[in-house]
């Protein structure tokens, strides 16, 4: 516990460090490495006891620490994109046509979404206001990259296991007439840690 309690204190102090050598990769790690940390926390959860250890004295740093992290994301798009929704759409486009090529890194086909924009009067118009919108694309990227969607797989399935795990823990207890109220509050904690995030 003790060693988890480390690793969480120097995510939580590396969280806040917006600016001077921040990256979105960088960022994205940072939250892989909360959700990792989060399911070592489960596996180490045994019975209501164990529940209530890491319920009350990690998930709340956790949620908090989750927290800075999205400011931190939020305050580094600012400070690279005027405007992240025409990324994130040519981002989505890269996705769609590497999968209809069957194509594992999207990144392939961002020379062909540019060509496709150029033709576009309202996406050559979108595109002329981002300077050096390929180094962009390729740093915004990062989350759809193969290694990095790979590891998101591994988290959930992971992730999946545990919560099914600690739902036969709570179902045992409910058979003894027992009731469960940790177990059911870490059942539900990636929701509530984990605000806003799409792997859950």
């Amino acid at each position: 516990m003790r060693k988890a309690a480390l690793r969480l204190a120097i995510l939580a102090a590396a969280a806040p460090s917006a600016g001077c050598g921040d990256s979105w990769p960088k960022i994205c790690q940072n939250e892989l490495a909360l959700h990792h940390e989060f399911n070592d926390a489960l596996m180490k959860i045994v019975d209501e006891d164990s529940a209530k250890f890491y319920k009350e004295f990690y998930f709340e740093k956790m949620k908090t620490t989750w927290e800075t992290l999205q400011k931190r994301k939020e305050m580094y798009v600012k400070s690279r994109l005027d405007n992240k929704q025409i990324l994130d759409d040519f981002v989505r486009e890269m996705v769609a046509d590497s999968q209809q090529r069957g194509l594992k890194n999207p990144l392939l086909m961002k020379q062909d979404v540019l060509n496709r924009w150029a033709n576009d009067e309202q996406r050559k118009n979108q595109i002329n206001r981002l300077k050096n919108i390929m180094d962009l694309v390729e740093e915004f990227s990062y989350h759809v990259k193969p290694l990095y969607v790979s590891e998101i797989g591994a988290v959930i399935e992971r992730r999946r296991r545990q919560l099914a795990r600690i739902n036969g823990l709570i179902e045992g207890l409910q058979r003894e007439g027992k009731e469960a109220p940790n177990l059911e509050k870490v059942r539900s904690a990636p929701g509530t840690i984990f605000s806003g995030a799409a792997l859950l």
